[in-house]
């Protein structure tokens, strides 16, 4: 299914989410239908006419809401600054064009769609839509559901034919009924002359009997006439107002109905947040209790090892895998960690695990407490850890400058995955000028410590020709690594190289292995991919 999607977001809120939104919808209906403006815009374009033009074009609208979504409005507001992204919608909205508003952050902390009486009136209708959340640790699933969401959409556009064709239409029949019957006064005659026709004689008037006779039926049928199209013209217009009162009451059935989905939300969100606060003042109260013990068994392996250890930490003990963040059993492996602090108080990863712990149970606050005493101690992965939580604003204000500082600190001391988060900082602008060429450079860093994500952006950079030449060879050879790593999305890059013919010759069952691959791993485009595939 194609169809125009406009991507519509705020350079100070979420860019990199509104790329990373832009790539996926790119991927799924075509470059040639999705607009965003820093792909689309050239040099010496006038952005508002082209925003305007891709606007009237466009059957969805995906307004991109960060953080700082409603800060900036009431911002550019009271400055009295043009505020484009609020123009974008609201003239969609004038279109009745479909608008998908799309919440982007962490999980646990995306920000609420705004409530209908903060919004100023022009976009107030923005929240009689379905909304669809995007967090950041289940991108792929929920940019998918976006996707199917647009899809059906488009599915089910459909355009009748304007009332103006029909009245032109009427008028040409008029007028081509006249060309043929001829026109005199009100009356429509056949303008031909019958051969041999008697004439009749003339009265005193100079006008004959059946003349008059004419004449009188012609008013009477004029008169018919008149009333039939006065009562058509009633009618439609009392039609026309069935119609608007009709319309009238959906409009306000719908506002009520999202105003009562706003309350219920609000009410959850209440009671969520109850409740975490009671689980925070039971797991404070428990922590005072703790005492210190000995120092001792820095070389032991604990349970908080076993649930909450690294992947990449070069610190953990031999034959512990490590676990991914997502994964962790927070109850099980808080109390592990909780312990093992107590009873070896000097053992730094510890602290960083415990750090862990707290960021899967989105308490960022102690997360960032933990990450910072392990850092006191020259622990990378807790540089790292803490740069994260910087580049996301997840506990803190969002601070890409931040973000760089730790990720490159961790980078000295060989932490893989600050590399790769350094490299995505340059190839995206985030916090520092545009940069392929530096963020090529990370990924090579971190994919020679086996960092398959490293791997699978090399191949992306490769693929697309950002800061390299285009070189589809090379991009199957990153692809590759990271796939051979468990890396789904270089699964599914590859099937399409090979579907498509880029850099190998096409070959149609290499490229359904691959999607086989994706789609055992867990990737849902894949997965549609194969059913689709013939």
């Amino acid at each position: 299914m194609r169809g125009r999607v406009f991507i519509s977001y705020r350079r100070d809120d979420a860019p990199g989410d509104a790329r990373g939104v832009c790539d996926r919808l790119t991927r799924k209906l075509g470059k040639a239908n999705v607009f965003m403006d820093v792909d689309k815009l050239l040099a010496g374009q006038r952005f508002d006419r082209e925003l305007d033009k891709a606007l009237s074009q466009c059957d969805v609208l995906v307004a991109v809401i960060g953080p700082r979504w409603m800060e900036l409005l009431s911002e550019y507001a009271r400055g009295g600054k043009p505020d484009y992204v609020r123009d974008e919608i609201a003239a969609a909205l004038k279109r009745d064009t479909v608008v998908i508003p799309v919440l982007v952050g962490r999980e646990g902390h995306m920000p609420p769609l705004p409530q209908r009486n903060e919004l100023p009136e022009d976009i107030r209708d923005l929240t009689l839509y379905q909304k669809q959340g995007i967090a950041h640790e289940s991108f792929g699933r929920d940019t998918d559901e976006l996707i199917a969401a647009i899809n059906t959409v488009l599915r089910g556009k459909r355009r009748a034919l304007p009332l103006k064709g029909i009245a032109i239409g009427g008028a040409a029949g008029l007028a081509l009924a006249v060309a043929v019957f001829g026109y005199r006064g009100d009356l429509i005659t056949w303008s031909g002359t019958r051969p041999n026709a008697p004439q009749p004689r003339p009265s005193a008037e100079g006008a004959t009997v059946p003349a008059i006779l004419s004449q009188s039926k012609s008013d009477a049928d004029s008169a018919a006439e008149q009333a039939a199209r006065q009562k058509a013209a009633e009618e439609e217009a009392r039609r026309k107002a069935e119609d608007e009162a009709a319309r009238k009451k959906a409009a306000a059935d719908a506002r009520k109905a999202a105003e009562d989905a706003v309350k219920r939300i609000a009410d959850e969100q209440a009671a969520k947040r109850k409740a975490q606060d009671e689980a925070d003042r039971k797991k404070a109260e428990e922590e005072a209790k703790r005492k210190a013990d000995e120092q001792a068994g820095i070389g032991v392996v604990t349970d908080c090892d076993r649930l909450a250890a690294s992947p990449t930490d070069a610190n953990r003990p031999p034959g512990v895998a490590g676990i991914d963040p997502g994964r962790i059993d927070t109850n099980a492996a808080a109390a592990a960690c909780d312990d093992a602090m107590r009873r070896y108080p000097a053992v730094t990863r510890f602290i960083y695990q415990a750090g862990r712990v707290a960021e899967a149970r989105k308490d960022y606050a102690r997360a960032m407490e933990l990450y910072r005493a392990a850092i006191a101690k020259s622990n990378a992965p807790a540089m790292y850890a803490l740069g994260v939580l910087y580049n996301f604003g997840l506990g803190v204000a969002q601070d890409y400058a931040e973000a760089r500082n730790w990720y490159e600190k961790a980078a000295a001391l060989g932490e893989s995955y600050a590399m790769t988060n350094l490299g995505f900082l340059y190839s995206e602008g985030q916090g520092v000028p545009q940069d392929h060429v530096e963020a090529r450079k990370w990924y090579e860093k971190a994919a020679a410590l086996g960092d398959a994500q490293a791997m699978y952006n090399l191949g992306i950079l490769y693929n697309d020709g950002d800061g390299v030449a285009q070189d589809y060879a090379e991009a199957r050879k990153w692809y590759e690594k990271a796939a051979a790593l468990g890396n789904s999305d270089a699964m599914f890059n590859l099937g399409v190289l090979y579907e498509d013919g880029l850099g190998v010759a096409r070959d149609r069952k290499q490229a359904r292995d691959w999607y086989q691959k994706a789609a055992d791993a867990g990737d849902k485009e894949a997965k549609a991919k194969l059913a689709r595939f013939k």
